[in-house]
């Protein structure tokens, strides 16, 4: 959804074939400004995901925290054995908004949703479950913050003391 522009520089652009794009993903992470050139809406975009075979879908909502909208029995990982075929009845989804629980400083955003994306997944990896690993990836994003770009980051995601 970024295109390079001449001078570098990268902006967003619709994303042609979202359903299409779906189909080749089990769990989709975007932010807001994605999901934005994705459907007009979350409960639009969550409707084509699932409908084309994603299990759930979660969108950062920067300091407010991530919704997700997840496929009847998906709880974790290991639900995905239990997959239904292409295109069958789906049944009733389920959606929540995990808030953030740690205070948020104002800092530097940069690299918040790759953190966030790479906890959350290594949680579900650990087997987790959906909201225990939002709220640990809720976490990793906001020590990020405390950073200026990715600066004394390494250290600080594995507890070290930061001079900042």
């Amino acid at each position: 959804m970024l295109a390079v522009q001449p001078d570098g520089l990268r902006t967003l652009q619709p994303l042609p074939d979202v359903a299409a794009w779906c189909r080749c993903f089990d769990v989709i992470q975007v932010n807001e400004n994605e999901m934005s050139m994705m459907a007009p809406d979350p409960m639009a975009l969550a409707a084509t995901a699932l409908a084309n075979n994603v299990r759930c879908l979660n969108v950062t909502l920067a300091g407010k925290g991530a919704v997700f909208f997840a496929a009847p029995g998906f709880e974790r990982l290991t639900d995905l054995a239990a997959r239904p075929p292409l295109g069958a009845a789906l049944g009733p989804i389920r959606t929540a908004l995990i808030p953030t629980t740690a205070a948020l400083s104002a800092g530097d955003p940069t690299g918040c949703g790759d953190v966030w994306g790479a906890t959350y997944f290594s949680r579900l990896l650990a087997g987790d479950n959906l909201t225990v690993a939002m709220r640990a990836a809720h976490d990793a994003a906001a020590r990020n913050v405390e950073h200026r770009g990715a600066t004394g980051l390494a250290g600080h995601l594995r507890g070290e003391l930061s001079s900042r």
